[in-house]
């Protein structure tokens, strides 16, 4: 019996590891929504396809030296309107603008809608779990205010060769947009959310104001729930996978720097928080919080700043059903009515409502 113990213990331990490699592995890697996955299901798979059509491009955008993936630049029906960039969720793509467009398309000028890095037709590879798309997503706010991204590379390159010090890095990066330029929104939903936060703290002078569509605050959130939801093991394999994916993305075993509570302290532009109250994937605290650091500062010797968040709850809607599920009809309406309200000050149509006001008012 004695015997057996070792080779039980070996069997056990090879089974964990398995386990653990194959949640890195579905966490990592979702699977990929393409327009072949929108015609197997009867759904529209670009703009032109939508009704009524709406106009577009497709360009390819790169997304590092090598590779490069497409991107859409679909018209709005206000030339003088902001850009509204769409950064989608976890395992979507930028299919998933389509059924958002009709939201902010009257008000804006462009709409863009990228895939994030391990998803839809971007590059091969996996996905960074939202640890520094945000530097993807720089290079797209550039590219919709007229900066030839080029041209600032080369630049970058000169700048590194001269040694130049982290004052003029910081000025390099973060510079104002050039005179005349469009203004930028940021709509991220889940995932994307959090990515659109991580840039607006890391360039603040580029970016008008985010919309956050059911955001999470750590990592590990999503994913247990998500575990939860499809029925499959997580008490004793996501830690050691979470601890084994925040090294190999460079955040350490405890995703240092990823909070994004933390990251909206140092947002200085107006952050709407939309979220449904039975999220069952991203807990509405989580949202809450994040609308409540908005803009606050996290220099704690630094003088206060006015709260750049607005939080609005949307009743019985959950995760992945606000913009589909017509019994959400109450909170779609909701959700509409505030992130139209921020577009609308955006482009100075006149005074920006209360974007709670319409929560307040059911």
């Amino acid at each position: 019996m004695l015997d057996l113990l070792p080779i039980l213990a070996l069997g056990l331990g090879l089974g964990l590891a398995w386990l653990i490699c194959t949640t890195m592995h579905s966490l990592a890697r979702p699977m990929r929504r393409t327009a072949g996955w929108a015609v197997a299901r009867s759904r529209p798979s670009d703009p032109s396809e939508l009704s009524p059509a709406r106009r577009f491009e497709t360009i390819e955008f790169k997304y590092n030296a090598v590779e490069s993936g497409p991107v859409w630049l679909i018209d709005g029906d206000d030339p003088a309107g902001p850009v509204v960039i769409f950064s989608h969720g976890w395992g979507e793509s930028r299919i998933d603008v389509l059924q958002r467009i009709g939201v902010v398309a009257p008000f804006c000028s462009r709409i863009i809608a990228w895939d994030l890095p391990g998803h839809g037709e971007s590059p091969r590879g996996s996905s960074p779990l939202g640890t520094s798309e945000w530097m993807q997503l720089a290079d797209l706010v550039e590219l919709a205010q007229g900066e030839d991204l080029d041209a600032l590379e080369r630049e970058a390159e000169a700048m590194e060769a001269s040694s130049e010090d982290e004052a003029d890095w910081d000025a390099f990066f973060d510079a104002p947009p050039k005179p005349g330029a469009p203004r930028v929104v940021l709509w991220g939903y889940s995932l994307g959310a959090g990515v659109s936060i991580d840039l607006a703290a890391n360039r603040s002078r580029r970016v008008a104001a985010i919309i956050a569509e059911s955001p999470y605050r750590l990592a590990a959130t999503p994913a247990r729930n998500m575990l939860t939801l499809k029925r499959l093991p997580w008490r004793i394999n996501l830690g050691p996978a979470m601890f084994l994916l925040g090294l190999s993305r460079g955040r350490g075993p405890r995703w240092t720097g990823f909070d994004r509570a933390s990251l909206a302290r140092d947002v200085e532009c107006p952050l709407l928080v939309v979220h449904g109250e039975e999220d069952e994937i991203c807990p509405i605290g989580d949202g809450s919080e994040i609308a409540e650091c908005a803009g606050i500062g996290s220099d704690p010797d630094a003088t206060a700043r006015p709260r750049g968040g607005a939080f609005v709850p949307l009743p019985a809607a959950g995760h992945f059903d606000l913009w589909t599920d017509p019994s959400c009809a109450a909170a779609r309406e909701i959700a509409t009515e505030a992130i139209r309200g921020l577009i609308r000050g955006i482009s100075g149509r006149g005074p920006d409502p209360d974007p709670t006001a319409a929560s307040r008012d059911q």
